[in-house]
């Protein structure tokens, strides 16, 4: 199992973190790409996702408090995502960069790299390079991490970016690109198709109670999931009777 750590910076009301007209907020532009990255990852085998900041943007979760879920959840790396500034107002400083803390680890500079070489192939933006800072969260992580800075918000073409769903999704794709590279992440296996003529059309599905996948499986058909009750049952510590002349199952505890 990889666990991944994913910090959507900020909050949708801290002071500053917007475009100049406040036609974006930074929040807006760090969530959306953080959905997608975990959109994308879960679609690896053994891959978990914790998202460190509060998703439906009902507050800004201090720093501190998003570096204690990612130690306590022993991920193996974090990834927060950002849009960057410069100054109050608008302003031509353009481009990617991404940060890995001053005392950071070979593998958390291996994994900045990673990414901000992702990031320039997918958006084709000024490359600012990797870069060494003590942001809280990357400082006091205890995992690989990395601050990625996708674009400034106070470049006007950049700002249009930052709000387009088309580059936010380059940028949550160069950041599972360069992740799957990194730590060899395989594709979950798609659901075989089950062959017999009075099945056709079902998928089978494999049926996990408390974490242990049981030796009958279950299958899709229709957009209905389909579970062996007595399999189930039983793996609950359930007793199960069939009354065939009522077609009833009973489970009983």
């Amino acid at each position: 199992m990889m666990k991944i750590a994913i910090d959507a910076g900020h909050g949708p009301n801290t002071a500053g973190k917007r475009c100049p007209d406040d036609s974006m907020r930074e929040f807006a532009f760090n969530a959306a790409v953080a959905y997608y990255v975990r959109e994308d990852l879960v679609k690896y085998s053994g891959v978990s996702v914790l998202f460190t900041h509060a998703a439906d943007g009902s507050r800004d979760v201090p720093l501190s408090e998003r570096v204690r879920a990612a130690n306590g959840w022993s991920a193996d790396i974090f990834v927060s995502i950002h849009a960057n500034a410069a100054g109050n107002g608008w302003s031509d400083a353009s481009g990617i960069e991404t940060f890995a803390s001053v005392n950071a680890s070979a593998a958390s500079v291996k994994l900045a790299e990673a990414v901000q070489r992702r990031l320039i192939e997918e958006t084709g933006r000024r490359d600012r390079g990797v870069k060494r800072s003590d942001f809280y969260v990357i400082k006091n992580t205890a995992m690989p991490a990395i601050l990625v800075e996708a674009g400034f918000m106070t470049n006007r073409t950049e700002a249009e970016l930052l709000k387009s769903d088309g580059y936010r999704r380059k940028v949550a794709t160069a950041i599972v690109g360069a992740i799957v590279r990194l730590y060899g992440l395989k594709p979950k296996e798609e659901p075989k198709v089950i062959e017999e003529p009075e099945k056709a059309g079902r998928l089978e599905a494999t049926v996990k109670v408390n974490g242990t996948a049981l030796a009958e499986k279950g299958y899709v058909e229709k957009g209905v999931t389909y579970v062996p009750v007595r399999a189930v049952a039983e793996a609950l510590g359930a007793k199960v009777k069939w009354d065939g002349a009522a077609k009833t199952v009973e489970i009983t505890r």
